[in-house]
């Protein structure tokens, strides 16, 4: 079907399409109407994507999978439709805004887990902007940046501090049972 990558060869071929298949899932889920659309059969196989909707350059919403679990079609529509509608930070995005909105997706690589034996270990493996980042502390404390973020917090320490405290644990946090997790995206943008 395709050489190299699924992620490239989506980028590549179907950004268009992504950023179509968001847009019209965001519309379906005005009227709660279901979606009907035709996509290639690349679509169909496990992905994981952020959905990120942003107004007036400001974050609007933006919600996501971990890790491919079901087809890039279904992370894709239910994304969207929870980046607009159900993320916690934000009432609902109204009708009226729509047209105000950009849409930025990133599809997700597996994630790699980081082997470290101290914070600044940790920190020496990190590459910015190239690098999303998962950290986890048990079942309870969880959380992730996307390599977007780089574009908003430069510094690695200063990085993983917020990451920290988005994950619900003191930016000072460490123990050995911290997990970190890396992985790459292919970031597609609506052109406007």
């Amino acid at each position: 079907m395709y050489e190299g990558s699924q992620n490239k060869f989506l980028k590549e071929y179907y950004s268009d399409l992504i950023i179509e298949i968001v847009k019209k899932s965001i519309l379906a889920g005005f009227s709660q109407q279901e979606l009907s659309i035709n996509f290639p059969l690349v679509f169909a196989q496990n992905g994981a994507c952020f959905v990120t909707l942003r107004k007036n350059g400001i974050l609007r919403g933006c919600i996501g999978s971990l890790a491919p679990y079901r087809p890039l079609i279904a992370d894709l529509v239910t994304n969207a439709q929870n980046a607009a509608f159900k993320d916690p930070r934000f009432k609902p995005v109204t009708f009226e805004e729509y047209n105000d909105l950009k849409v930025d997706v990133s599809i997700l690589g597996n994630p790699e887990i980081m082997k470290f034996k101290d914070e600044q270990d940790l920190l020496e493996q990190i590459v910015p902007h190239r690098d999303g980042i998962i950290l986890q502390e048990g079942q309870e404390y969880q959380a992730l940046y996307l390599p977007s973020v780089w574009d908003e917090i430069p510094d690695k320490v200063q990085f993983l501090r917020s990451l920290k405290r988005k994950a619900g644990l003191p930016e000072d946090y460490f123990s050995s049972t911290l997990m970190a997790f890396r992985f790459e995206t292919e970031f597609i943008e609506e052109q406007r």
